[in-house]
């Protein structure tokens, strides 16, 4: 059941205007109002009126399920240069410490070169985005995780921007259409210090220390996005065959301070449906 006059998400904000200023919990959206603590990341195709209205059909707030279960259900149609439908929050000030829960639903699982349903971007700023066009440096996110088939995979870039050192792991399979349950927890860091700690339905897949930002750029934490990215499908690498739609759903987005834990995050999440 569709909640269409709920779907409308806000204008381009910064962290002060987002996030609480003191924890452990500065972040929460069970999808139960509104979209307007959030923002849209739509394909260039779709942005200018998305940006401007803070709608799109690809994003509607539903009632999911047998449950009926209050969430948000976002689409990336099938068609030439449809690559991204994502909801976005802006990046916060310096190198923070930072707990993240959701719970997330992918219907059926996609091909083997599948989409990327959460990631943590870097700033890179204009000076490297003009060298990007020149040197044809890709922007990685320092933290992905993407569904290929019915894999789970946690990707991470790291270092210098221009030769960034990569990562991908294994996390557990993919249940299509059942709700997964995400508790991530990272330090993020230039140096040593650097931490990355995933469970996923309440089972620890994956730990790591170390630097896991990029060396040299703004200094910010990464801003995070969720919903269905698809890089295979952009423009300019060719493949704009037509192809059925891509469909995700999200519950629960949260995120806590340092003072967080793994048991105050658990609570955020509501009763398994």
């Amino acid at each position: 059941m569709l909640r269409p006059a709920d779907s409308q998400a806000g204008p381009k904000r910064s962290a002060k205007q987002v996030f609480a200023s003191n924890g452990p919990l500065i972040f929460q959206d069970r999808f139960e109002r509104d979209l307007r603590q959030w923002m849209l990341d739509i394909d260039e195709s779709h942005h200018n009126d998305a940006l401007a209205t803070g709608r799109s059909p690809r994003v509607q707030m539903v009632l999911q399920g047998p449950q009926r279960t209050p969430a948000v259900r976002l689409t990336l149609p099938g068609g030439p240069g449809d690559f991204r439908t994502e909801l976005s929050l802006p990046a916060e000030a310096g190198h923070q410490e930072r707990w993240y829960a959701a719970r997330t639903l992918v219907p059926a699982a996609p091909d083997a070169q599948g989409f990327i349903l959460m990631q943590w971007h870097a700033l890179v700023g204009e000076e490297h985005k003009a060298r990007a066009s020149q040197t044809g440096l890709r922007n990685f996110p320092n933290m992905a995780i993407h569904v290929q088939n019915e894999q789970l995979v946690v990707a991470r870039a790291w270092g210098p921007l221009l030769t960034p050192l990569r990562e991908h792991r294994k996390l557990a399979p993919l249940l299509p259409g059942h709700w997964t349950d995400w508790i991530i927890h990272v330090q993020w860091s230039t140096a040593d210090d650097g931490l990355v700690q995933i469970w996923q339905d309440g089972a620890s897949v994956y730990l790591t220390r170390g630097a896991n930002l990029y060396d040299n750029i703004s200094l910010v934490t990464p801003y995070f996005k969720t919903g269905i990215y698809r890089p295979t499908r952009k423009p300019k690498n060719g493949q704009d065959a037509a192809e059925a739609p891509t469909v995700v759903y999200l519950s629960t987005i949260a995120i806590g301070d340092a003072s967080a834990s793994l048991q105050s995050m658990q609570a955020t999440l509501p009763a398994s449906p």
